[in-house]
């Protein structure tokens, strides 16, 4: 009878994760545009920005059984190359978005004056519904790991990593049709925090300052 039971809930469990319904969750581009910075100008010159974000992509699913028969794929690949090339363009005379990224060796002849290299690393996403007297509330936390990698005319002038960390909470919604909502601020929240950090990092950045400068003069 233990068996059989353990069998049971095993099978319903599997249909359950079969029968989930997917629902779309519309992430529009968050930049940060207030950036603190010791400088009172842009980074001068002209720079390639390639980004990759690949792996900010996620199926975010309840952790209990309200909202259980959804799931909610994530997918902030689009947003957080518009969001990277929005928050650097406020930040540098001009900025290239590139879909390859040049080698060191033909940032000169390119004519530019070094690379940024932007990747969206890992992708976390917790979502909690939590039941109320007339209504549920979904509470979401997103997590994304993002790093810099800048490379001058002579070299890497700058590396550094940041995690930023958004959350909301809001009413889910009749059939948990406003939990994607939810997950799309926390989500934009998240981009503007871990980019906020690497902006910072690079615009005060006294070797990028310094590299740009040199790059300007040569030419």
């Amino acid at each position: 009878m233990k068996f059989e039971h353990s069998a049971a809930t095993a099978v319903l469990a599997v249909a359950l994760s079969l029968s989930a319904c997917a629902r779309n969750v519309e992430v529009m581009s968050a930049p940060n545009l207030n950036v603190y910075t010791s400088y009172a100008d842009k980074m001068p010159g002209k720079w390639a920005l390639f980004v990759q974000a690949s792996s900010l992509r996620r199926d975010v699913h309840t952790d209990g059984f309200q909202c259980a028969a959804y799931n909610y794929p994530l997918n902030l690949e689009s947003s957080f190359k518009e969001s990277v090339a929005a928050t650097f363009r406020n930040l540098v005379t001009e900025v290239n978005l590139v879909n390859q990224a040049p080698t060191v060796a033909s940032l000169a002849n390119d004519g530019y004056a070094g690379l940024i290299r932007v990747n969206g690393d890992d992708l976390r996403a917790h979502l909690t519904i939590k039941p109320g007297f007339f209504s549920a509330t979904a509470e979401v936390t997103v997590e994304i790991d993002a790093g810099v990698i800048v490379e001058g005319r002579t070299g890497r002038l700058l590396g550094t990593q940041a995690s930023g960390t958004g959350r909301a909470d809001h009413d889910a919604g009749a059939f948990c049709s406003g939990t994607g909502a939810t997950i799309s601020e926390a989500s934009q929240s998240a981009m503007k925090a871990s980019l906020g950090q690497l902006a910072e990092r690079f615009s005060n950045s006294p070797q990028v300052r310094s590299g740009s400068t040199l790059s300007a003069r040569a030419e």
